[in-house]
């Protein structure tokens, strides 16, 4: 007898746009911010916006993932930025991060990004909320 498996786990479901983040350092808090063309910001405290874009838990150790998504875009910019949310001292002095984005995920037309950078903390840079570092930007112009 076959296994009975449901169709929808295994046919990835279909987004627009989603970013995953990670990192290689444990006990670290970063954070995915995703700003929409309408200039809302998708982040750990706002993880719904109104044109349908979401943001996974929020992990304050381990090594991540965070994902954002949203199924239809609108047009215009969309900017990914990481921000170090650590106030504590950091188990290294550095931290490699990795950003994957993808449009058009589950699709045919499926792009896909990888980014891998090493981010160096700085007092000023644990301790200030605005200090987001900009990573990628993606235009729909539909």
């Amino acid at each position: 007898i076959p296994p009975v498996v449901n169709l929808l786990l295994v046919n990835p479901f279909q987004v627009d746009l989603r970013v995953i983040l990670s990192w290689d350092t444990n006990d670290v808090d970063l954070e995915l911010h995703v700003e929409e063309p309408n200039g809302e910001i998708c982040h750990c405290f706002h993880n719904l916006t109104s044109n349908g874009g979401t943001l996974s838990r929020d992990f304050t150790a381990g090594y991540g993932p965070v994902e954002y998504m949203i199924k239809n875009v609108t047009p215009g910019w969309y900017k990914i930025f990481v921000r170090l949310a650590t106030p504590r001292t950091l188990p290294q002095p550095f931290i490699g991060i990795r950003v994957t984005t993808y449009i058009h995920f589950g699709t045919p037309e499926l792009e896909h990004q990888k980014l891998q950078c090493t981010l160096i903390p700085t007092t000023t840079t644990t301790t200030q909320p605005q200090n987001k570092i900009l990573i990628n930007k993606v235009h729909f112009g539909y």
